[in-house]
């Protein structure tokens, strides 16, 4: 995740900061959601990122972290939803 993470300008100064994709901030949402499942707006997030990315995420990367947590159900489930909308 980190080693995909590209240099961008921070606003308003002259520092490059690494920058998550949203294959990585979709996996940092379902390590929090995994770690404390109280955490409603993590999934709330994770389904707006599939469907505001909706055919250009890499679904391998995604697969890959889902399963990590053994929530590969879930993630299925969620592109499910987001392909009848």
């Amino acid at each position: 995740m980190l080693r995909r993470a590209r240099p961008a300008l921070l606003r308003g100064a002259r520092l490059r900061v690494p920058v998550v994709d949203a294959e990585g901030l979709i996996g940092l949402k379902l390590q929090a959601l995994v770690n404390a499942p109280s955490r409603t707006q993590d999934e709330a997030d994770i389904r707006a990122l599939l469907a505001a990315r909706r055919g250009t995420l890499k679904l391998d990367v995604l697969r890959d972290y889902y399963r990590l947590f053994d929530r590969e159900r879930d993630l299925e489930r969620l592109l499910a939803e987001t392909r009848r909308r």
